[in-house]
């Protein structure tokens, strides 16, 4: 093991550690996190390497010892911060999984609740590192496995081509499917809702400005830059994927197909028959879900306001940041139901043809091709 990761991970006693303390004491780990951020943009800054390479282009071989120095120290302001960044994701993680009630109503933690500042504080050090990339996969995933371990099961069987849920042959079976169906929405709902709230409080953090201002070039922050308003929105919406149409790693939409795909009959038409009926109850409940979700994002993630040409520029990004993210759901919702609404047009028709077929068989009318 590198003994960056070693002695900054907290294995090594404090009177042995050679690194400065800032690096490997957790209660400095912010601070570290923003001086780390801050090195990265000093090493990175093209205005900076710029000079070293015009210095060496001129043969100096004091600059080029220089030069030499400067990327050694780059490399090892990127060791540490991989070794930082390491030890908070470990930390952030460990304490989400230790559970508890999400209340809000107080910043004391107490017992047998979701100790959310210490989360808030760790992802704001860990939004220092490569615009939060890591911690926001981290959370996103920790929340789908622990809440919808269904998910997995159903990229497993996806991946070998099966279904992951056991063939439906009876009305029994069905009417349990679909309340199976009915649960797995209803959960989606009420998990999103949950963490919707969470997300407003630990993501909300303003972001770390170095003194002086930031200097030109720096390319870790490039197209990941977020706001204390917008950065939230951006965590939901990655989790709304993850959860509704990612179907590469089991989702929803993977759930709703595996379903439609294993049900069984007696006959073409007993399974048709069982087929309409499901899409009947996916299209009351994918209305009813994100009518729901929709509802949490404005009680927790999105602010009313009226637009004025005067706003401020922070208020106009979230104001875009929120419309964004309402299409988003749009979207997700429009996705999600398109699939089953044009399996459920197609397999009426069907059923009606063959009905009448039936129909006029009974009556011992044939039908003849006009010339």
């Amino acid at each position: 093991m590198d003994w960056f990761v070693f002695q900054i991970s907290g294995k090594t006693p404090h009177n042995e550690c050679k690194l400065d303390p800032l690096f490997t004491l957790s209660e400095n780990s912010l601070e570290a996190a923003h001086a780390l951020k801050a090195l990265r943009t000093v090493v990175q800054s093209s205005s900076i390497n710029s000079v070293i390479d015009g210095s060496n282009k001129a043969g100096n071989n004091i600059t080029i010892k220089v030069k030499e120095r400067f990327e050694i120290t780059s490399k090892l302001i990127d060791r540490v911060s991989i070794a930082l960044e390491s030890r908070l994701l470990t930390s952030f993680l460990y304490i989400f999984q230790q559970g508890g009630t999400y209340d809000f109503s107080t910043q004391t933690s107490k017992q047998g609740r979701l100790n959310w500042q210490s989360l808030r504080e760790l992802a704001e050090g860990l939004f220092c590192f490569n615009g939060g990339q890591k911690i926001q996969n981290a959370y996103v995933n920790q929340v789908v496995t622990t809440r919808f371990p269904e998910f997995s099961r159903a990229e497993n069987a996806n991946s070998r081509g099966e279904s992951f849920v056991s063939g439906t042959n009876n009305d029994s079976e069905m009417d349990s499917t679909r309340s199976k169906l009915s649960g797995l929405f209803h959960r989606v709902a009420e998990v999103c809702s949950a963490e919707f709230a969470l997300i407003a409080h630990v993501f909300n953090f303003h972001e770390y400005k170095m003194v002086g201002g930031d200097l030109d070039g720096i390319k870790e922050s490039a197209g990941t830059a977020t706001s204390a308003e917008t950065r939230p929105l951006q965590v939901a919406r990655l989790l709304l994927h993850r959860i509704i149409s990612d179907n590469n790693r089991g989702g929803l939409q993977t759930c709703i197909n595996g379903l439609l795909a294993n049900i069984k009959g007696e006959s073409a038409f007993d399974i048709g028959t069982k087929k309409l009926d499901t899409f009947v109850v996916i299209h009351e409940k994918v209305n009813g879900l994100f009518t729901q979700l929709e509802e949490s994002m404005r009680k927790y993630l999105i602010k009313p306001h009226i637009s004025d040409e005067h706003d401020h520029p922070s208020v106009k990004k979230m104001s875009m940041a929120s419309s964004a993210l309402l299409h988003f759901l749009n979207s997700q919702a429009l996705s999600l139901s398109k699939g089953q609404r044009q399996g459920y047009f197609n397999l009426e028709l069907r059923l009606l043809h063959h009905e009448c077929c039936s129909s006029l068989g009974k009556l011992c009318i044939t039908l003849i091709n006009c010339p």
